[in-house]
């Protein structure tokens, strides 16, 4: 199930499409600007003609929620609640989450690049299947990383939460990645559609062209 909030009126509705109808939810709660590293948000970027424009670039925003028994939900009136990890879209923008779990399905070692001085260097902890682990952001790499694939379609890589410093970032492939998890936040861009995607998480690759950009137009 797939979940979109849209604001009108001074109060928020949650719309639940499906294939014949859709279900809308009404709430007061109201979305508002925060700094601060909630797990579900959404970003507002205003558009510029002559700028680079970066969607997962802007002001932040969340729509407050609860965390009950482990799992974060969205207050919908009359005592009742929706999980906020169903939600796609709040006020037509893609709602974000700072960490996903997944479970590693396959055995192997994960990685850390440096996005600036294009070092690989392979960690000797191995990740047994079945261990759990938690995304923050996907990225693929190209060979401007120093990194080659005689394929043109290149495998996404996903970050670990908690890795992220700087340029550096550890990986795993996202096929190591069981698919029940992996699919509520990556879909396959050459592969068919993907129903049960629904949060987004950061798109490294553009995070890090919106850095090299405003660098190079101050």
């Amino acid at each position: 199930m797939t979940v979109m909030v849209i604001e009108c009126l001074g109060l928020t509705d949650f719309m639940v499409p499906s294939v014949t109808y859709s279900y809308v939810y009404t709430t007061r709660n109201r979305i508002v600007r925060t700094n601060k590293d909630v797990r579900y948000f959404t970003l507002f970027t205003k558009y510029h003609a002559t700028k680079y424009n970066y969607s997962f670039v802007g002001k932040k925003y969340w729509l407050p929620y609860k965390k009950i028994n482990g799992h974060y939900f969205y207050y919908i009136g009359y005592g009742a609640y929706i999980k906020a990890r169903n939600v796609s879209l709040i006020n037509d923008l893609p709602q974000y989450s700072n960490g996903e779990k997944a479970m590693i399905t396959m055995s192997g070692y994960p990685f850390t690049f440096d996005s600036k001085t294009k070092k690989i260097k392979d960690l000797t902890k191995k990740y047994k299947a079945g261990k759990y682990v938690v995304i923050d952001g996907l990225r693929q790499f190209t060979d401007s990383d120093g990194i080659y694939f005689m394929d043109a379609d290149q495998p996404v890589y996903a970050r670990l939460k908690g890795t992220g410093h700087g340029t550096t970032g550890t990986y795993v492939d996202v096929a190591a990645l069981r698919a029940k998890e992996l699919y509520t936040f990556y879909s396959d861009p050459d592969g068919r559609s993907n129903p049960n995607y629904r949060i987004n998480l950061l798109d490294i690759n553009r995070l890090e062209d919106y850095y090299t950009d405003t660098k190079k137009n101050k």
